[in-house]
């Protein structure tokens, strides 16, 4: 992994102009990007990776240039961004990661019901003409990489478990939905940014894709499933009787998710938090979906 000063040396080259005294380095702000912030004023992300990192971060900077105009939630608008699209910068967004909230219950509220219903009404209906978005991997394809992950997993849970989440991935592995959209494909609460008790921001749209709707509904059900209904009934995106059903399900395959690269990249407040909401949710049950 690269040292931070290599990081700076790239944005003083490319941007003699910009100043600093304060660095700070977040390697965990998604897993294919490393994030430096100056001065708590800008922020620069560096794909880790050249490849399929560093195209994603174009088209996230090609998309929310004309994005962000469109929306009432703050979202990163990119003012720097090299030629070669190498790495991108943007002014730093005031407000604290929902995932380090002391509550996400304090969230539960008719304002933030509204400003996520606007965001994805207008994120899901928003023209795909002209940007090169990937299309998000088919459900046998999820399904697969979630046996995997699964099998990591396994020695910290228990028969009962392991048996509940089986059939949770044998369930999206026979996902279906009518109409694919853009979805923001990793809405969670480290990329919702909240002051006080009100949602001000979104970040991280590096796994912008296009696909099923419901992927951006898996996030609240963490505020509960009355929340989640409350979104949907002022959403006016793309529609259909089973998309809950479908969030609902990925909601617990996020957890898993969770778990396997809190492992792997020794991260216990991914590891740990999802592990007992996988607990809770197989002593409780689903509510849309009889496993």
């Amino acid at each position: 992994m690269k040292n931070t000063k290599l990081y700076l040396d790239e944005i003083s080259r490319v941007y003699p102009e910009v100043k600093w005294k304060r660095v700070k380095r977040i390697d965990n702000n998604g897993i294919a990007y490393v994030v430096i912030v100056l001065d708590g004023k800008l922020v620069f992300r560096f794909p880790k990776e050249r490849g399929e990192a560093e195209s994603s971060l174009r088209t996230e900077m090609d998309f929310l240039d004309l994005f962000a105009p469109k929306v009432k939630l703050k979202v990163p608008r990119y003012n720097y961004k090299p030629k070669d699209s190498s790495f991108g910068g943007y002014t730093f967004i005031a407000g604290k990661e929902a995932g380090s909230f002391s509550s996400l219950n304090n969230l539960n509220t008719r304002e933030n019901v509204c400003l996520f219903a606007d965001f994805l009404s207008i994120l899901h209906t928003f023209s795909k003409k002209g940007l090169k978005i990937k299309e998000y991997d088919p459900y046998p394809e999820v399904a697969r990489y979630s046996e995997k992950k699964l099998r990591v997993i396994s020695h910290l849970l228990s028969d009962k478990e392991k048996k509940f989440l089986k059939r949770v991935i044998s369930e999206i592995r026979g996902l279906k939905f009518p109409k694919k959209c853009i979805v923001h494909s990793d809405l969670r609460a480290d990329h919702v940014l909240v002051k006080g008790n009100k949602v001000v921001g979104i970040i991280d749209f590096g796994d912008l894709s296009v696909g099923d709707p419901s992927r951006d509904f898996t996030f609240f059900w963490n505020l509960g499933g009355d929340f989640v209904k409350q979104v949907y009934k002022k959403y006016n995106g793309p529609k259909d009787e089973g998309l809950l059903k479908r969030a609902e399900l990925l909601n617990v395959n996020q957890y898993i998710t969770d778990v396997y690269y809190g492992i792997k990249m020794r991260k216990r407040r991914w590891k740990f938090p999802s592990l007992n909401k996988i607990r809770k949710i197989v002593k409780e049950g689903l509510i849309y979906t009889a496993i």
